[in-house]
């Protein structure tokens, strides 16, 4: 059993976290436009993970799952079978590999 984070450490995760709080949607925005997003903050946190910037790169990766989990699915156009949508959850989980 995994010893148990010290206070000051779970501070930074909560306080990392909180950076990526989920936003409402806006169904005036297009669904290309949340997916541009989405593709922008799986670069940004490619470079961080290149850069050995953790926390940032946990922010941009909480970020993305909060954008394709909790705000894109809520989209008036989303659909779950949308290629789009699709390829972006396999880039997701080729990052998970590297």
């Amino acid at each position: 059993m995994p010893a148990p984070r010290p206070p000051r450490q779970r501070g930074l995760i909560d306080h990392l976290a909180s950076q990526a709080a989920a936003k409402p949607v806006n169904s005036g925005v297009s669904l290309n436009k949340y997916y541009a997003c989405a593709q922008l903050l799986l670069r940004q946190a490619a470079c961080y993970e290149k850069a050995g910037v953790e926390e940032q790169e946990y922010v941009m990766l909480m970020r993305f799952a909060s954008l394709m989990l909790e705000t894109i699915p809520k989209h008036k156009d989303f659909n779950a079978k949308d290629p789009q949508h699709l390829q972006l959850k396999q880039r997701r989980t080729e990052h998970q590999r590297n």
